[in-house]
């Protein structure tokens, strides 16, 4: 579920991908759900993923489907009451740093107290992290992708 690097390792594109997705379910009416091919058109990406995606805000309550011809996929909840935290938690992003893969010698003495240290300063910056996605709605991610639009040269 991530994107590839040259150093081997994956980061995790729940997130934006979920933001994605509510911002562009934001600016539909309840009269005309999107599909999760027309989604996935958006994102660039495998209808598939997009429906996991989907099922993890359905079980948070941030969509809904509606199955039928002219069905498909719409917000629970007005965008404004959707927290960038809501979606974080929905998508269960996972920590944002990670310690060492193996563990460090334990009897080097910064080897045996590192994993500690890091925990305290790495449950900082994630506190950090969420208080700032929790001051951020869907609403906003919508407002600021149309207006980046209306300024790009390209458009």
């Amino acid at each position: 579920m991530g994107q590839g690097r040259r150093d081997g390792h994956t980061k995790d594109t729940r997130l934006a991908v979920a933001i994605h997705i509510l911002t562009l379910l934001a600016q539909q009416t309840e009269e005309d759900p999107l599909t999760s091919e027309r989604i996935a058109g958006s994102v660039n990406t495998n209808p598939v993923f997009i429906r996991r995606i989907l099922g993890l805000l359905s079980r948070a309550g941030l969509v809904a489907s509606q199955p039928g011809v002219g069905g498909g996929w719409r917000l629970r909840r007005d965008a404004a009451c959707i927290s960038l935290l809501d979606v974080y938690e929905a998508v269960g992003a996972g920590p944002l740093l990670a310690l060492h893969h193996s563990m460090p010698n334990p009897d080097c003495p910064i080897g045996r107290n590192i994993q500690r240290t890091l925990l305290t300063y790495f449950g900082e910056a994630e506190a950090a992290f969420k208080q700032v996605l929790a001051r951020q709605t869907i609403a906003q991610v919508l407002a600021t992708a149309q207006e980046e639009g209306r300024s790009s040269p390209s458009q």
